[in-house]
C-alpha cells in the first residue's frame, strides 16, 4: 500500500487510525469542547492561555440566566489542546493569547449530547 505523508510516498503494510473522542461530561446540561491552537503553518502552540466569556445573556427559563457556561482559564497542552467544558447552547467567546498575539472567536457551543465539538484556531 502506498500513502502520502507531508508530500512524501512511503510503503507501509498496516496503517491504523484511532479516532478520539472526549468523554462526555459528568454534567447532562455542559459540552466538552477541544480546541487546538496551531499556527498557519501547523505547528503546534503550546502554553497559549485560553479564556472563555459570555457573548451574551441566555435565558433558559423565565428570570432565569445562564451564569456558570464558561470554563476556568487553562493552557494548551504538549499537542496544542485545551480541552474546555462549557454550558450546552451559549454563545461564548474563546481567547487565546500567546507571547506574540491575542486572538478572539465567537462560538456557539452544541446544544445536543451527540454535537461535543473540535475547534481549530
Amino acid at each position: 500500500m502506498s500513502v502520502t505523508v507531508d508530500g512524501d510516498d512511503i510503503e507501509a503494510d498496516d496503517i491504523v487510525l484511532v479516532a478520539t473522542r472526549l468523554p462526555a461530561s459528568d454534567d447532562p446540561t455542559k459540552c466538552k469542547v477541544s480546541l487546538r491552537v496551531i499556527t498557519i503553518a501547523g505547528t503546534v502552540i503550546v502554553g497559549a492561555k485560553v479564556t472563555t466569556r459570555l457573548a451574551n445573556c441566555k435565558t433558559i427559563a423565565q428570570s432565569s440566566l445562564v451564569l456558570n457556561g464558561v470554563h476556568e482559564p487553562t493552557t494548551t497542552n504538549a499537542n496544542g489542546i485545551a480541552v474546555l467544558e462549557l454550558a450546552r447552547g451559549v454563545t461564548i467567546v474563546i481567547t487565546v493569547r500567546t507571547r506574540d498575539e491575542e486572538v478572539e472567536l465567537t462560538y456557539t457551543v452544541p446544544d445536543a449530547a451527540s454535537g461535543d465539538a473540535t475547534v481549530e484556531v
